[in-house]
């Protein structure tokens, strides 16, 4: 089993939360970027799931504070406005950015592809 942590708003947050754990993951929800940054372990079989619009910092600065802190967490990055902008900073951070809207099966894809090209990369923490 995969342990996924989501940080979103409260609503995605909770619904993405329940279909993640309908698909058999360990899921662990933070409703803010600081409550991820507080984690000081994370298992080696876990995936980040972000949005990119949040309070304090945008789910990208997220993804590039926890690997400054040497976290290579691979990370999959919602948004529900997928412009160019967005789209090349998560190319150039190599993370997946998918549209919100009707996302449910890509992410799900999605975690099972970033957490095996990591564990065949054997990158750890």
């Amino acid at each position: 089993m995969h342990g996924v942590r989501c940080c979103d708003d409260d609503g995605a947050r909770e619904a993405l939360g329940c279909l993640l754990e309908a698909e058999g993951f360990g899921v662990r929800t933070y409703s803010s970027p600081r409550g991820v940054l507080g984690e000081t372990t994370v298992p080696d079989h876990s995936c980040l799931v972000t949005d990119y619009h949040m309070p304090g910092m945008d789910g990208l600065e997220l993804v590039d504070e926890l690997r400054r802190r040497g976290n290579s967490i691979p990370a999959i990055l919602l948004t529900g406005d997928p412009n160019q902008h967005v789209r090349d900073r998560a190319a150039a951070a190599h993370v997946p950015a998918i549209e919100k809207l009707n996302s449910a099966n890509s992410v799900v894809e999605c975690i099972h592809e970033v957490v095996k090209a990591r564990l065949n990369s054997g990158s750890q923490n």
